[in-house]
């Protein structure tokens, strides 16, 4: 993410803000949707978050079919959550394919990958960003085109601190998975003799598993030999080679979305895994014991999904994550959107919330307004027509007074690694979590005479969440 002057990031963020904590007990959600919004209906889409232009908030990359045509359209983030279509942009337009936003070539703003079906065929194609959200296709490297609900995932998988490739789909007369590694200035190697299956109908999901600091991954989809839903879990040993794992025997899916979270608060990362499993729409959750050996939960209770999309994410702001999750319902086989609630062990419960319900779409989340908490974009099919719609969260309510504002100092802002936790009355900071701008817990903190050690982050925006006895603070905070 590109670097901001403090002065600059100043400027933009002379706020705080303040909530009360609440008990999912006695919780209650409200989301407003948003009455006037740019994008375009579509099905079999995408939408992704990204900070293109290096100024601290959300912008939108929407892929999708609008009625035979396909587009690719990025939107700007004025701060606010108002967004406005960026004219000129040379992506390719496609549908059932997946875009990513990643720095490959190092120079610390995001770049951008796009697959799918275009038309004609299938692509998969690497845009360059010049760090203002101006984007410019690379030719260095030539990947094969995917379709057919392909995945990307951009992670390091060789411990050399850039960012490497996998994507998986279906090239135009097989199915393929392939690993690319880079070489640190977004120029990309085919990795030969990898031992992944080939699918499509997939999903590709990155975590470390089994706590040795590497990155494994996690495949589902329609497997390239037996033509079923499967999913196979890969671990890797350090370099960037990965040995299927059989320690654990997960459902097979296909036309699924995966997604790794802790989920019961001990640490680890679980898995949450949606989608067919060649009789009917299931929704599962396995917990990870630790060392990366995984059991179904068989207490968990979520409806059952075919072609799903689902988001694990800190929805209500209580330090655990939720499960927003559409498509398919099995049991009413109409197009709908759910929320689940987590009481911080792993239990769930369905929320009355009321969104539009899709199928053969995409639903996101993320602090579009930041106001810090997470807002929800979701599109696709709706029984009628295609659609798309925005809703904004207002758990978290701006204008509070200044004098209210003014307890807490966290300094220096920006850091490049330790920050002070000044409180009025030397208040007691209970605990302090670190997020990143999609919602995404990325460290949890021991509270050590109020300072947060940021160091080992990337640099970029984060959240910081304090809490104290009675209210949580959340200050943006740059690390440099």
């Amino acid at each position: 993410m590109k670097k901001i002057t403090k002065s600059r990031f100043q400027g933009m963020y002379a706020f705080l803000f303040l909530m009360l904590l609440s008990s999912l007990s006695s919780f209650s959600q409200t989301f407003i949707e948003v009455g006037s919004i740019p994008f375009t209906a579509n099905n079999d889409g995408r939408n992704t978050f990204a900070d293109i232009d290096g100024d601290s908030d959300l912008d939108l990359l929407i892929i999708g079919d609008i009625s035979g045509s396909f587009i690719a359209e990025l939107f700007r983030n004025d701060g606010l959550g108002g967004y406005t279509l960026i004219a000129g942009t040379p992506f390719t337009g496609v549908e059932r394919g997946d875009a990513v936003f990643g720095d490959v070539d190092g120079d610390t703003d995001l770049d951008v990958i796009i697959a799918g079906d275009d038309g004609p065929g299938q692509i998969t194609k690497l845009y360059l960003n010049d760090g203002t959200g101006a984007f410019t296709e690379s030719v260095t490297h030539s990947f094969s085109g995917v379709r057919g609900t392909s995945a990307l995932a951009l992670a390091d998988v060789d411990g050399d601190t850039d960012l490497d490739l996998m994507l998986s789909g279906w090239d135009g007369s097989t199915r393929v998975t392939e690993l690319h590694t880079n070489n640190g200035t977004g120029v990309f190697t085919l990795v030969a003799g990898t031992p992944f299956s080939a699918f499509d109908g997939v999903t590709i999901d990155f975590a470390d598993v089994d706590g040795d600091t590497d990155l494994d991954v996690l495949l589902t989809g329609k497997e390239h030999v037996s033509a079923v839903g499967q999913t196979e879990l890969y671990l890797n040993d350090g370099s960037g080679v990965f040995t299927l794992d059989a320690t654990t025997t997960f459902t097979g899916l296909r036309t699924c979305d995966v997604q790794f979270g802790d989920i019961d608060g001990d640490t680890d990362l679980d898995v949450i895994i949606s989608g067919w499993n060649e009789s009917a729409g299931i929704t599962e959750i396995y917990k990870n014991n630790g060392s990366g050996v995984f059991t179904i939960d068989a207490t968990a209770s979520f409806s059952g999904f075919r072609t799903p999309s689902l988001d694990l994410v800190d929805i209500d702001n209580d330090s655990d994550l939720d499960v927003l999750i559409c498509g398919k319902q099995e049991a009413s086989l109409l197009a709908e959107t759910e929320l689940y609630l987590n009481d911080g062990s792993g239990n769930f419960t369905i929320t009355t919330d009321t969104f539009l319900g899709t199928r053969s779409g995409d639903i996101a989340s993320a602090d579009i307004d930041g106001d810090g908490d997470n807002d929800v974009i979701i599109s696709g099919w709706d029984e009628t027509a295609r659609n798309i719609k925005l809703y904004t969260n207002d758990l978290i309510v701006l204008g509070v007074e200044e004098s209210l504002l003014s307890e807490v100092a966290i300094y220096p802002n920006p850091t490049n690694g330790l920050i002070k936790v000044s409180t009025k009355n030397n208040q007691l900071i209970n605990n302090i979590q670190v997020f990143d701008l999609l919602g995404k817990t990325v460290k949890d903190v021991k509270v050590n005479n109020n300072s947060v050690d940021i160091s080992s982050l990337s640099s970029g925006v984060y959240l910081l969440r304090l809490d104290s006895e009675n209210v949580s603070i959340i200050k943006r905070i740059v690390k440099e």
